[in-house]
C-alpha cells in the first residue's frame, strides 16, 4: 500500500494554452460571423463551444482515510468543483480543453483535506481520409492503489499524462474494417511513498515513465448485426525511479460482437497475453464478456466480466479478474436510478504476494431539476480483502451533489 506524501505541483502549460487558443479562435470566429452573411457556410464547419459549470457534493464517509475497520473514523466533508469546458471544432481539426479545480474539506481535520487540479487539453488533426493525429496533456489526479476507492483522496496523487495517439482506419472488401493506432506517452507524478520491492521502500518516488504501445484490429461481418474481430496490442513501459518496474506485455483476442432486435448489444474474447518483467515473465489467459440489455418495461440490464493484464501507477503488474452487474430505470424525462454490483481480483503473480479481492455495490438516483441543474444522491459500499490483510477495510459512502452547468 502506497503512503501519499503531498508535494507542490507543477501546472499544465498545454491546457491553459489550449485554453488561450480556443478563445483567441472563438472571438476570430465571431468577427466573422458578425463581417457578412457569406461565412454561415463556413461558421457550420467552426462551432466553438464554452461551458461553465460548478458542483458542490456533502458527503458523509464512514472511513475517510481508508483505514483498517479497527481503526476507521467517519467524517463529514464538502466539495467544491468550479468547472469550464472548451471546444472547437474546424473543418480538419478539434480543439478542446476542461479546466477544473477539485477542493476537498471535511470537518475533522485529520481526514485527508486537500485541492486537486484537472486541467486538460487536446488538439486533434485529420491529416487524410482515415488518419487522424491526437496530441493531449492531462494534469488530474490518478489512483495509486488497484482496490481502493479509484476517486478517493486518500488513493490520488497529482500525475500529467502527455499522450501523442496515431490511428488509422480503412475499409476492406466484403465489409471488412481495418483499425490501428500507434501511441506514446510520458506520465510525470508528485512524489509519494510506496513500496517498490518486497519489504523495500522508496520515500521519494516518482511514477515517471515512458510507455510506447501499438493496437490494430480487423473486424468481419459474420451475419446481420454480428461481427467478428480479431485485435493485438503490444506496450514497453519503462520507469525513470525504478528499472525493477519496466515491463513489457502482447495480447492477441480472438471476438465476436451482435446487435439482436435493437435491444440486446454484446461483445464476447478470449485470447492470450504474456507479460515480461525483470523479475520474471509468464503467459496468461485473456478474455472479456460485455452485454447491454433494454428490457421491454423500459430498464437497462448491464454486464461486464474480464479478465486481463493490468499495471498500477507504480509498474505492479496484475492479473485483474473483474465482474460488474446494474441495471438502470429512468422515470419520465427527468429522472432516472441504477444499482450496480461489483466484485474484482487482482491476483500478484511476478511479487508472489498473493491476491487481493474488493467488492461492493453503488446506487444512484438523479434528478433533473431544470435544464441547467441537476441533484443526485449516491450511495458506495467498499470491502477490500484479499491475501494481504494490512490493506483490508470497508466503507460506506453517501453523498448529495448539486450541479449546475450552463
Amino acid at each position: 500500500m502506497s503512503m501519499i506524501r503531498r508535494s507542490t505541483p507543477n501546472e499544465s502549460l498545454l491546457a491553459i494554452v489550449a485554453a488561450a487558443l480556443l478563445l483567441l479562435l472563438a472571438a476570430g470566429a465571431s468577427a466573422d460571423d458578425d463581417s457578412s452573411s457569406g461565412a454561415n457556410a463556413e461558421a457550420a464547419h467552426n462551432r466553438f463551444s464554452f461551458h461553465p459549470s460548478v458542483q458542490v457534493t456533502a458527503v458523509a464517509d464512514s472511513n475517510a482515510e481508508l483505514q483498517d475497520d479497527d481503526e476507521s473514523e467517519g467524517d463529514l466533508g464538502v466539495f467544491l468543483r468550479p468547472r469550464v469546458e472548451l471546444g472547437y471544432q474546424g473543418r480538419w481539426f478539434n480543439l478542446g480543453a476542461d479546466l477544473a479545480a477539485d477542493i476537498r474539506r471535511y470537518v475533522d481535520g485529520a481526514s485527508p483535506s486537500d485541492e486537486f487540479y484537472r486541467l486538460s487539453g487536446f488538439a486533434e488533426l485529420g491529416l487524410m481520409p482515415g488518419l487522424t493525429f491526437r496530441l493531449s496533456d492531462a494534469f488530474v489526479p490518478t489512483p495509486v492503489d488497484l482496490g481502493r476507492p479509484e476517486d478517493h483522496a486518500a488513493n490520488l496523487i497529482q500525475t500529467n499524462r502527455v499522450v501523442a495517439d496515431l490511428s488509422y482506419w480503412r475499409a476492406l472488401p466484403a465489409g471488412r474494417e481495418m483499425r490501428v493506432s500507434f501511441q506514446g506517452t510520458r506520465l510525470g507524478s508528485e512524489s509519494f511513498r510506496t513500496e517498490i520491492g518486497d519489504g523495500v521502500y522508496d520515500d521519494d518516488f516518482h511514477a515517471d515513465f515512458w510507455e510506447g504501445s501499438v493496437a490494430a484490429e480487423i473486424q468481419s461481418p459474420l451475419s446481420r448485426g454480428t461481427s467478428g474481430f480479431v485485435r493485438a496490442d503490444a506496450r514497453y513501459r519503462s520507469f525513470d525511479d525504478s528499472t525493477a518496474s519496466d515491463f513489457g506485455d502482447v495480447a492477441v483476442l480472438l471476438g465476436i460482437r451482435s446487435h439482436w432486435f435493437g435491444r440486446v448489444d454484446f461483445d464476447i474474447a478470449s485470447g492470450v497475453g504474456y507479460v515480461d518483467f525483470d523479475s520474471g515473465n509468464t503467459l496468461r489467459l485473456l478474455g472479456q464478456t460485455n452485454l447491454r440489455y433494454r428490457m421491454p418495461g423500459g430498464a437497462t440490464l448491464r454486464l461486464s466480466v474480464v479478465n486481463r493484464n493490468t499495471a498500477d501507477i507504480v509498474g505492479n503488474d496484475f492479473m485483474e479478474t473483474s465482474g460488474r452487474i446494474g441495471i438502470e430505470r429512468r422515470f419520465g424525462e427527468r429522472t432516472a436510478a441504477s444499482v450496480d454490483l461489483f466484485l474484482s481480483r487482482f491476483d500478484d503473480e511476478v511479487w508472489d504476494s498473493g491476491a487481493n479481492l474488493y467488492g461492493g455495490v453503488e446506487a444512484r438516483v438523479r434528478r433533473q431539476l431544470t435544464r441547467r441543474t441537476q441533484l443526485a444522491f449516491l450511495y458506495r459500499y467498499w470491502d477490500n480483502g484479499g491475501d494481504y490483510e494490512a490493506d483490508d477495510f470497508s466503507q460506506h459512502q453517501a453523498s448529495l451533489v448539486f450541479t449546475y452547468r450552463r
